[in-house]
């Protein structure tokens, strides 16, 4: 085990492996007090792992594996329920006991791989994959909601309905509260929503202190780095605090405990909220539970406060809370991309800020550092036994000699063939994103893998300006070439920096390419590349609290109304081109338009699609009298392109904006053999061909068509 204490709170490395998925660890509560608890996780590999902590007769804390299963995909859920481990891989549930006993499997016969999932009291599964939420009973579907984007994280809360009510955390800035099938309430947020955590609530009646539940108290993290509060009912929900750090990247985790409950010196009415962000930060916030009196009036203006943070260069996919260690009362557990788990030890009776000092002298112990010429030093402190010394010695000795010999033998196979240039297999997963800081109007992309990175190689086909380059990382070259090509070199300056960011800023009107390479520095190197599509309006980042009033006077509004024969997947691939933050599935509803807002400056575009009614032609008379009318009429009078378009409509006080998606979308119906066309209102008529035959026709189009 490695001791880091390097920031204010002391922690230690306890275990390593694969790379791990966002919500993969968890710790097995144990029913009886000061027991070190059992810790689950899952990685990337397939590998489900559940180990403890225990202290060996010299006093040193030594894991130790209770059991690990081995599965052909990747770990992408793990939860504990009711003491048992339940995890998910590709389309399949499976459960255990805490000593690895297989006693659930569930294969549901969906397309999507289970990203997230739970259980309700009454045995209910409600599981997210994707854009599908669907819930089981009996291995029964009985549920299912179909969302406009994907669905990133899910929780179930009780708000006095029948049944617990999914809270999906959506791609495109919504939560959205479920009944059943349906849609209870739709809530705006400012971005993505990452994940989700209820706070409890504390009632007091007639001088006691009781669970109340009304309302639900949420807590939500966002992929632009924003902690934000949410109060809903039944009937209604408000928005309560939002909370923006410094730090600019998204919140992966969140975990709700309250250190101080076993403390009766200390006891509170506060909760502590641990937040994990992408770049590798962990924040500490402690908030004031509110306090409802007879009339359930409670003060929703409480905020969080920050009483400890810790920087780990890496990022966090899962926290956690228990008695891991037993060298203080309370771990904080964190997992970490490229596969650590490291312990936080925590005393809750000190503040965050003051531990280090207390707590160093009482961690000391774990450093477990082997070397071999301090090694009888290392005998005498921890006062071995000589003979249990030499008993063991041999059999260590020669366990390392074998393996020292199977690295040389296949070292040598390797470059055997090497020689040959045979292709390796790529011995790491990638991890990216690039994303809009409306800030800064810049773009950040970030890089990570779970081994070190020795290099960082990025080709752009338009003009990009470089602004800022993780602290680690040194400029090898940078310059453009005579075709608009943009690139620029980095090498990491030290031996374990898995994590790259940049931060740059391109200008809208052009689209083009952002080509990156990755090099890992572990033998036998080799190279991963990613593209990006950087759209003629990148600058763009969308908003879902659109009001009208956003046009004032002062602006002027241009409008831009394109009618043809095009569907919404014509348009929705169109929108995805050229602006960022478009949903996967385009409705046609009207009621809420797509806003967005320039991020240089700060200008607005609307977006509106609405369908075309389809024409009706009713005829009345013998088939003798039909067929004059279709040879006739259709013949002389053919339903042309016109009398069936489709209308989108876009607003902006920016010109540049208008201009730019015009040029963009003509292009590429031209490209697609799409004719865009304008139209007049419609119209209605009727004749008769005959006494006896009654034709009568209309066409109804959207009354906005110019």
């Amino acid at each position: 085990m490695d001791v880091k204490s390097e920031g204010t709170i002391p922690c230690t490395i306890v275990f390593r492996g694969p790379s791990t998925n966002l919500n993969t660890l968890q710790v097995i509560p144990s029913q009886k007090t000061c027991k070190n608890e059992k810790v689950v996780i899952g990685d990337k590999c397939g590998n489900i792992t559940c180990f403890k902590c225990r202290k060996d007769f010299a006093g040193q804390c030594q894991l130790e594996h209770i059991f690990v299963e081995t599965r052909p995909n990747a770990i992408c859920g793990v939860i504990v329920n009711e003491g048992c481990v339940y995890v998910s891989h590709g389309q399949v549930l499976e459960g255990f006991k805490k000593k690895g006993k297989p006693i659930y499997k569930l294969k549901i016969g969906l397309n999507e791989c289970i990203t997230s999932f739970q259980f309700s009291a009454d045995n209910k599964l409600h599981c997210v994959g994707g854009y599908v939420y669907n819930c089981y009973e009996n291995e029964k579907d009985i549920h299912f909601f179909m969302a406009n984007d994907s669905i990133r994280s899910l929780l179930l809360v009780d708000l006095g309905l029948k049944g617990m009510c999914p809270v999906l955390g959506c791609q495109d800035k919504y939560i959205r509260v479920l009944e059943g099938s349906q849609v209870l309430h739709d809530i705006p947020v400012d971005g993505a929503v990452l994940c989700l955590c209820e706070i409890p609530c504390t009632l007091k009646v007639q001088g006691e202190t009781t669970q109340s539940k009304f309302p639900i108290q949420l807590i939500y993290g966002t992929e632009q780095g924003t902690l934000g509060q949410v109060w809903m009912t039944k009937e209604k929900f408000e928005k309560g605090w939002t909370v923006s750090t410094s730090s600019i990247s998204a919140i992966n985790c969140l975990r709700v405990y309250d250190f101080y409950k076993n403390e009766l010196s200390l006891q509170n009415n506060s909760i502590q909220i641990m937040v994990g962000y992408d770049n590798g930060l962990l924040q500490i916030w402690s908030i004031d539970l509110p306090q409802a009196s007879n009339d359930q009036v409670i003060n929703m203006s409480n905020k969080p406060h920050i009483i400890g943070s810790e920087t780990l260069h890496e990022s966090i996919t899962g926290i956690d809370v228990g008695y891991i260690s037993g060298v203080t009362n309370i771990d904080i557990i964190v997992a970490t991309y490229s596969g650590k788990v490291i312990l936080f030890h925590c005393d809750p009776r000190r503040d965050f800020a003051s531990w280090q000092h207390e707590q160093e002298t009482k961690v000391n112990h774990l450093q477990t550092t082997l070397k071999e010429d301090s090694l009888c030093t290392l005998i005498e402190k921890n006062n071995l036994c000589k003979t249990q010394f030499e008993n063991m010695k041999p059999r260590l000795q020669q366990e390392v000699d074998d393996i020292k010999k199977e690295i040389v033998s296949k070292k040598a196979k390797y470059h055997e063939k090497s020689k040959e240039l045979i292709a390796v297999e790529t011995q790491f997963e990638l991890k990216h994103s690039l994303k809009l800081l409306p800030s800064e109007a810049c773009h950040v992309l970030t890089l990570e893998i779970g081994i070190p990175i020795h290099l960082v190689c990025v080709q752009s086909s338009v003009k990009v300006i470089t602004l800022d380059v993780e602290a680690h990382f040194g400029i090898t070259t940078q310059h453009d070439d005579a075709q608009g090509n943009y690139y620029l070199a980095c090498q990491a300056d030290e031996s374990s920096i898995t994590r790259f960011s940049w931060k740059f800023r391109c200008m809208e009107g052009v689209q083009g390419e952002l080509l990156c390479f990755v090099m890992s520095r572990t033998p036998p190197k080799t190279c991963q590349s990613i593209k990006y599509s950087l759209k003629a309006l990148s600058l763009h980042s969308s908003f879902n609290e659109f009001t009208d009033q956003l046009f004032t006077p002062e602006k002027p509004q241009n409008t831009l109304s394109i009618f043809g024969d095009f569907n919404a997947r014509n348009l929705n691939y169109w929108l995805q081109q050229c602006l960022p933050d478009v949903p996967t599935r385009l409705t046609t509803d009207n009621s809420t338009p797509l806003a967005w807002k320039c991020a240089l400056t700060g200008s607005f575009l609307t977006f509106q699609f609405q369908l075309a009614k389809t024409c009706n032609i009713c005829i009345r008379g013998n088939i003798f009298d039909v067929l004059v009318f279709k040879y006739l009429f259709l013949s002389l009078h053919p339903l042309d392109h016109a009398h069936r378009n489709n209308c989108a409509q876009f607003r902006s006080d920016s010109v540049a904006s208008i201009r730019i998606l015009q040029d963009f979308i003509t292009k590429t119906s031209i490209k697609e053999g799409l004719v865009l066309s304008s139209v007049t209102t419609g119209f209605f008529f009727f004749f008769y061909l005959q006494s006896n035959v009654v034709v009568y026709f209309s066409a109804t189009y959207p009354k906005y068509f110019i």
